[in-house]
């Protein structure tokens, strides 16, 4: 007896033996005897029982002749979209038909075509069957067609009017239309009508709909219970941030939920001391190191940049916008107190220049002294006394003597050279190293940054690194011409690295290994270097007498997609089973060796 020549998953009957053959998984052929009944050789029956263990693909009709149809399935899917019951029926009709529920322990469920009535029908319980027709066509009977509680009417409680309240169908309107007291309850159950007036008290309970007005207090209700809102371990200082689908409780990222430069720390400089700087929220105390100022700023005293403590704007613009002490001038109108006293000048004594029309010195000049007015040379016969300068003395200017408000006020001044300063001090500008630092409109986000143009240091953003080695992950400290930077894996750093000015070959490249490349072929990462790979293998097979090939790809994954087709026209595609036998290669089975070069092989990762 012959062998069928069969693969895996295909069945085989030897009729003049009565022998059932099949291959299985492993491709093992598995052979039992048939006990039969052949008749010319059109129908075939078995007195046993048979069971397949793997797909049985059916391409004509399927009849069974016989009084039940059992199928085990998890899922059914039938291609047509109608399904025939009582296909047998060929006279006039007289039993129902429809589809039932197995329900275990609960009762059975269906719906049904009712012959004697002409009516869809269908049963919740198993016994009671209603008429579809009446649902849909009629009014559902609240209480016979439906479950649970409803409201048929509304009733008016205390301090509570309701209108339109006329039944099924109504839209009833409830308002509070009388006073009614703050210890008394009212309580609305289920009801879904608007509510207008003023509710004075606590709402116990669920409100669906719109509530415009003032609510002092919700009880129970954080904002938590916003339908778009979700707060997770919330924490002081936390914000509400949106994520594109809800509100989340958050903190604040410098980095990503603000625009803008920031200033994350501090550092510290020379003749400067930081303290306080410990980051986000922290309030930095700068200081300076007078023994270094006073190096750097020369004949300015510790006392002297003391007096510093207090000035709270510029210095020389407060100076340029007061007039000198001696021969000041004055712009605009001058107005002083009327005890305004100079020196030993009293007041009474300013007053008399009241009246005057044009300069005193120059009428004084058009005139002779009433008494002994000596026109020229020596004046002779006036005291001090006499002209009301009894406390003057002809002292040089070197000489003159500080009054005390005076000296209270050069007490609080730093001495031009040496200056010696206290406390926090603050200089619009200040030269350190013979090179001017000018803090003229800082921002907070600014830094003090060298302006070549102006030859001293200014307020500005920091945008531009001095170099690229200056990167926390570039190290290039001294790099040459032509060459690049490239990542460098053993030190997670960029590098640099010299290259040629061009590269005849993309396999040039130290990390590209792409010595043959095919059409169609990408460039892959495999975890050393970049290497040429394809996406798909073409080949065309068959040889008359192989009835499996084994197919090299190298498309390093058993994820494929593997299509067959006829070398030749019409080109139709052919089903075959195939093995993903490595990443690299697959094995393909016919039940017949296929002709030389007939079946062309498509394989796509």
């Amino acid at each position: 007896m012959l062998e069928p020549n069969i693969t895996r998953g295909q069945i085989a009957i030897d009729p003049i033996n009565g022998v059932f053959f099949y291959k299985d998984n492993s491709n093992t052929l598995v052979s039992t005897t048939l006990s039969w009944l052949q008749q010319n050789y059109t129908a075939i029956s078995t007195a046993d029982s048979a069971t397949f263990g793997s797909d049985v693909t059916i391409t004509g009709n399927l009849t069974v002749n016989g009084d039940t149809v059992s199928v085990n399935v998890s899922q059914l899917l039938v291609e047509d979209n109608f399904l025939i019951l009582n296909s047998n029926v060929s006279s006039a009709p007289s039993l129902n038909a429809g589809l039932e529920v197995e329900r275990g322990t609960s009762t059975n469920v269906s719906i049904r075509w009712n012959e004697s009535t002409d009516k869809w029908q269908f049963t919740n319980d198993g016994t009671t069957y209603l008429d579809l027709s009446s649902i849909i066509e009629n009014s559902v009977t609240l209480g016979l067609h439906t479950t649970g509680d409803y409201t048929k009417n509304l009733v008016a409680g205390t301090g509570v009017t309701i209108s339109n309240n006329s039944g099924e169908g109504a839209t009833p309107n409830i308002s509070i239309g009388q006073a009614v007291a703050t210890s008394s309850t009212v309580t609305f159950a289920g009801v879904t009508a608007p509510l207008t007036g003023n509710v004075t008290g606590n709402v116990t309970g669920n409100v669906t709909g719109n509530v415009t007005g003032t609510v002092s207090d919700i009880s129970n209700h954080g904002i938590n219970a916003l339908s778009d809102v979700t707060i997770t371990s919330s924490a002081d200082g936390d914000f509400l941030r949106w994520t594109g689908s809800a509100w989340v409780n958050d903190a604040v990222n410098l980095t990503s939920d603000t625009v803008g430069d920031y200033v994350k720390n501090l550092v510290q400089g020379n003749g400067l001391t930081i303290s306080n700087n410990s980051g986000e929220g922290a309030t930095p105390n700068i200081s300076i190191d007078t023994s270094i100022v006073q190096t750097r700023v020369a004949d300015i005293s510790d006392t002297e940049i003391g007096y510093l403590n207090g000035v709270t704007s510029a210095i020389q613009t407060q100076i340029d916008s007061k007039a000198a002490t001696a021969g000041p001038t004055f712009t605009g109108t001058t107005t002083l107190p009327s005890t305004t006293s100079i020196g030993d000048v009293s007041s009474t004594e300013i007053g008399y220049v009241n009246g005057v029309t044009s300069a005193i010195q120059t009428q004084l000049d058009a005139k002779a002294p009433i008494a002994n007015p000596t026109f020229t040379g020596t004046v002779n016969g006036i005291s001090k006394t006499m002209v009301g300068l009894g406390s003057v003395d002809n002292t040089a200017d070197t000489a003159k003597p500080v009054s005390t408000p005076q000296q209270t006020a050069l007490d609080l001044k730093a001495n031009s050279a040496t200056p010696t300063f206290t406390g926090m001090t603050t200089v619009a500008k200040i030269t350190v190293g013979g090179i001017e630092i000018d803090t003229t409109s800082p921002s907070d986000t600014h830094v003090l940054k060298y302006n070549s143009a102006l030859s001293k240091y200014v307020p500005g953003v920091a945008t531009v690194v001095a170099a690229v080695d200056d990167l926390t992950d570039v190290v290039a400290p001294a790099p040459s011409s032509d060459q690049v930077l490239a990542w460098d894996v053993a030190t997670s750093k960029w590098i640099n690295k010299t290259f040629s000015a061009s590269v005849a070959t993309l396999d040039a490249i130290g990390n590209v290994s792409v010595p043959s490349p095919s059409s169609g072929d990408y460039l892959k990462w495999d975890g050393a270097s970049w290497v040429n790979s394809a996406t798909s293998y073409s080949a065309t097979i068959g040889d008359g007498s192989a009835t499996s090939f084994v197919l090299t790809h190298n498309l390093n994954t058993r994820e494929v997609v593997v299509s067959l087709a006829s070398a030749t026209s019409p080109y139709e595609s052919y089903h075959t089973d195939w093995d993903a036998t490595t990443v690299n290669t697959i094995t393909v089975y016919f039940a017949s060796a296929p002709g030389l070069n007939s079946i062309k092989v498509k394989i796509l990762s």
